[in-house]
C-alpha cells in the first residue's frame, strides 16, 4: 500500500469564453488550475470545451453525491433549466456561465466531490499545460545522466524527466525527418479529436478526422491521472492505470447506480441514437435536440433525392418520416421510431441548406392569406360550431367573413405546418390588430372578460404568424407595441375579476413574452416607440433589480428620453421606500404607464401603512383620513378607512391611529380601480387611439 498526501493541489475553476460552434450550440471554455501547496511554482493547468449537456449532466451526478453526503449546512448550487428556444439569447448564455462555474467551485473544499470519477471524467481529454514553464525563466539544465526510478527502464524515465522540464527530448538519430517536423509543430489550444472516456471527440469533428498524436494523448492522460488522484487515502500499487481515490465499492455506498452510469458511459449520444436505442426517461430536452442536430446524411443518394425536390418540398418528406416514426413509437418500435425522428431531421437540415445555402428569408415562409382568418378554417369551425358569437352574422349561425379571425391553434408533435395560404402576412396582421383593438375592445353588450378572452386568443394567433414567418424589425414592432397596449389596458380593466373569468398568472406571462420579444426587435435597430415602451417595461416591473439593470444598459439617447427618466425617478423612489415623492410621480403618469404599474399601487400602499406604524406608533396621535388618502393617492376617505381597516388599524373618528403592534398583513392585496390615478387619465378617447399616440 503506498499512502499519498492528502490535499496536495490547490485547485481553482472557471468557465469562460462562450462561442458558438459551426453545428448549432454553444461549447464554453473550462479552465482547472492546481496550484501545489509545497512548490507553489508548480502549477498545472487543464483546459477543455464543453456545452450545456455535459455540464447538466455533471451537475445531475454531483448533485446526486452531495444529496447522500448528509451535507444538510450547505446546498449544493442550482443549474438553469434546458430550453429549446432562447438558448443562444446572450443573458441565458451567460446564466449558465456563471452556474457552471458556481457547481465546479462549489467541490474545492468537499473531497467526494472534487476527486469523484465523475469530475475527473469531465475533464478528460483537455490539454494539460504549465503555464510558468512558457516564461522565460532561468531554469537549470537537465542533469547528464538522469537517475532511474525503481521498476523503469532509464531511458525512458530520462525522456520523461526531460519532458517535465518542458525541453524538447532528444531523437535517435536514425528516425525520420517528417516525424520530427510533425512533432516540432505548434499544437493547438485544444488537442484536436481529443478522446474522452466515451470514445467520442470532445469537439465532435466530422467523423473520419484523425484524431491527435498518441503521445500526447497518453501524456495528457497520464498527468490528468495524477492530478484527480492526489486527494486520496490510500492506493494499491499496481500495472494499472490511476482511477481516483474512490473505487466503485466506495462510491456504491451512496450512489447505487454509479455501475450502470459507467456502463452506459461507454455509448456516445451519437452511437446511441445511431444504434437505436431506447431513449431515458429523464434525458435532456436540449441533448436530445442537440444530438439530433449533430446528425448528418452520409449517403450521396439521399442528399440528391432531396436537393431535387421543388422548393419547399422537403417539408413534406421530413413531416412523412416523423408522423411515421410516431406511430412506431406508439407501436413501442422505439428502435424504429428513433431511425424515423433521426431520417426526419436530417431531411429538414439538409432540405433547409439546399433551399436557401445564405441563410436569408427564403428560409421561412411568407403568408399569402387576404383575409383576417384563412377560407379553410372558417368553414371547418363553422361546420363544427366553434364560431364565437362576436364573429357570427347578426341573427345567424352562419361566420362572418368581416369578422371571423383567426384562432390561436397550439403547435404539437406530428401537426403539419401552415402553409404560406394559412399564414397572413405583415398588414393583414396589423389591420387584424387594428380590427381587434378598435372594433371588438370597446364592446360594451357582452362581460368584460369573454370579450377580453376573445381578443387574448386571437393576439397569441397573429404572434404565432408572426413567428412562423419570423417577422422581425418595423412590421414586428407595430404589432407588439399595440398588442401591449391592449394587454395592459386589460390588466387593470379586470383586476376585480375572479380568477375563474380572468387569470392574472396567464395574462403576466403573455405581457412578459411581448416585453421580450419587443425589447429584441428594439436590439436590432431604433424605433420612435422605444422610449415609451422601455419605460412600461421599466414600470410593470417596478422594483425588481433585473429590470432596472436592463434598462441602466440601454443606449444614452433612449435613457435621456422623458419617459424613461420618468418611470426611472418613479423606481427610485419606490426603492427608497419614499412614498410621498413616489405617489406624487405617480399622479402625473399618463394612463398606459399608470395601467403598467397599477398592480404595484396594493403592496406600495401597505409598504406606506407599514412604515407610519412604526414611525406614528403612539395612542394619542391620530392622522386625518382625508390627509393621508391624498398622500397615497386614495379616491377619498372612505376608501381609505377600509383600507386602514383592512390592514387592522384602528379609525376613530375620521383619523387613524398608528400603532406598529396593530398592524397586520391581509391575506389578499386587494387591487381596486382607481378614478384619481387611472380612469381620470383616459377621458372619453377611444382605447385604439390611446395606443396609436404611444406608438407614435
Amino acid at each position: 500500500m503506498a499512502c499519498r498526501v492528502k490535499d496536495e493541489y490547490q485547485r481553482h475553476y472557471t468557465v469562460t469564453e462562450p462561442r458558438s460552434h459551426p453545428k448549432g450550440y454553444t461549447e464554453y471554455k473550462v479552465t482547472a488550475k492546481f496550484v501545489s501547496k509545497t512548490k507553489p511554482e508548480d502549477v498545472k493547468e487543464i483546459t477543455v470545451w464543453k456545452r450545456y449537456s455535459d455540464f447538466k449532466k455533471l451537475h445531475g451526478d454531483l448533485s446526486y453525491i452531495h444529496r447522500n453526503l448528509f451535507r444538510r449546512m450547505e446546498e449544493f448550487p442550482t443549474f438553469p433549466k434546458a430550453q429549446v428556444f432562447g438558448r443562444f439569447e446572450p443573458e441565458v448564455i451567460e446564466e449558465r456561465r456563471k452556474a457552471a462555474e458556481a457547481m465546479l467551485r462549489f467541490t474545492v473544499h468537499i473531497p467526494a466531490l472534487n476527486n469523484s470519477p465523475q469530475l475527473k471524467e469531465f475533464f478528460r481529454g483537455g490539454e494539460v499545460k504549465r503555464p510558468l514553464e512558457a516564461c522565460d525563466l532561468r531554469i537549470l539544465p537537465p542533469p547528464l545522466i538522469p537517475v532511474p526510478q525503481e521498476g523503469t527502464d532509464a531511458g525512458d524515465d530520462a525522456r520523461r524527466s526531460v519532458a517535465e522540464l518542458g525541453l524538447q527530448s532528444l531523437e535517435p538519430e536514425g528516425e525520420p525527418e517528417p516525424h520530427r517536423r510533425e512533432q516540432t509543430e505548434p499544437q493547438s489550444p485544444v488537442p484536436r479529436g481529443a478522446v474522452g472516456v466515451a470514445g467520442e471527440e470532445h469537439n465532435r469533428g466530422d467523423e473520419g478526422e484523425e484524431t491527435g498524436d498518441p503521445a500526447l494523448a497518453a501524456k495528457s492522460e497520464e498527468d490528468l491521472d495524477l492530478l484527480f488522484a492526489s486527494v486520496g487515502e490510500e492506493e494499491k500499487e499496481s500495472g494499472s492505470p490511476l482511477r481516483g481515490p474512490l473505487s466503485d465499492q466506495d462510491l456504491a455506498l451512496f450512489d447505487p447506480f454509479i455501475k450502470e452510469e459507467q456502463c452506459s458511459a461507454s455509448l456516445s449520444q451519437g452511437a446511441t441514437l445511431a444504434v437505436g436505442s431506447e431513449l431515458l426517461p429523464g434525458q435532456d430536452i436540449e441533448l436530445a435536440a442537440d444530438a439530433l442536430w449533430d446528425l448528418q446524411i452520409s449517403q450521396p443518394a439521399e442528399q440528391e433525392a432531396i436537393q431535387g425536390l421543388d422548393p419547399g418540398g422537403y417539408l413534406a418528406v421530413a413531416t412523412e418520416e416523423i408522423t411515421l416514426a410516431l406511430k412506431r413509437e406508439a407501436a413501442k418500435d422505439y428502435a424504429g421510431a428513433l431511425c424515423g425522428y433521426r431520417n426526419g431531421v436530417d431531411i429538414l437540415l439538409k432540405g433547409v441548406q439546399g433551399a436557401c445555402p445564405m441563410g436569408g428569408a427564403d428560409e421561412f415562409p411568407v403568408g399569402t392569406c387576404p383575409g383576417m382568418c384563412p377560407l379553410g378554417e372558417l368553414a371547418q369551425r363553422e361546420r363544427q360550431g366553434w364560431l364565437h358569437r362576436l364573429e357570427l352574422r347578426e341573427g345567424t349561425r352562419q361566420g362572418d367573413p368581416a369578422r371571423v379571425v383567426k384562432e390561436y391553434s397550439r403547435p404539437a408533435a406530428g401537426k403539419e405546418l401552415p402553409r404560406p395560404q394559412e399564414l397572413r402576412p405583415a398588414p393583414v396582421l396589423l389591420a387584424t390588430v387594428h380590427y381587434l383593438l378598435g372594433q371588438v375592445a370597446p364592446r360594451a353588450d357582452l362581460p368584460p372578460p369573454e370579450v377580453h378572452a376573445f381578443i387574448s386568443d386571437r393576439l397569441r394567433a397573429v404572434h404565432q404568424d408572426a413567428t412562423l414567418q419570423r417577422l422581425r424589425g418595423a412590421p414586428c414592432v407595430a404589432l407588439l407595441e399595440r398588442s401591449l397596449g391592449y394587454l395592459l389596458h386589460a390588466g387593470y380593466q379586470l383586476c376585480r375579476e375572479p380568477p375563474a373569468r380572468f387569470d392574472p398568472h396567464l395574462h403576466r406571462t403573455q405581457l412578459q413574452e411581448c416585453f421580450s420579444w419587443l425589447r429584441r426587435c428594439y436590439r436590432d435597430s431604433c424605433h420612435h416607440g422605444e422610449p415609451a415602451f422601455q419605460a412600461l417595461f421599466l414600470l410593470y416591473n417596478l422594483g425588481f433589480p433585473e429590470a432596472l439593470r436592463q434598462v441602466l444598459q440601454l443606449p444614452d439617447p433612449v435613457r435621456a428620453s422623458p419617459e424613461l427618466r420618468t418611470a426611472l425617478a418613479v423606481n427610485w423612489a419606490y426603492l427608497e421606500r419614499n412614498w410621498a415623492r413616489f405617489f406624487r410621480l405617480v399622479q402625473a403618469l399618463p394612463y398606459l404607464p399608470i395601467c403598467a404599474l397599477h398592480r404595484h399601487l396594493g403592496p406600495a400602499r401597505r409598504l406606506a401603512l407599514l412604515t407610519f406604524s412604526h414611525g406614528f406608533s403612539t395612542r394619542n396621535c391620530r392622522c386625518p383620513l382625508a390627509w393621508l388618502a391624498r398622500l397615497l393617492a386614495v379616491d377619498g376617505p372612505e376608501e381609505m378607512a377600509e383600507l386602514c381597516r383592512h390592514h387592522g388599524l384602528m379609525v376613530l373618528d375620521g383619523a387613524v391611529v398608528f400603532q406598529k403592534a396593530a398592524f397586520r398583513d391581509p391575506d389578499v392585496l386587494v387591487h381596486s380601480p382607481s378614478q384619481l390615478l387611472v380612469d381620470s387619465k383616459r377621458g372619453e378617447a377611444p382605447l385604439l387611439e390611446i395606443i396609436e399616440d404611444a406608438c407614435s
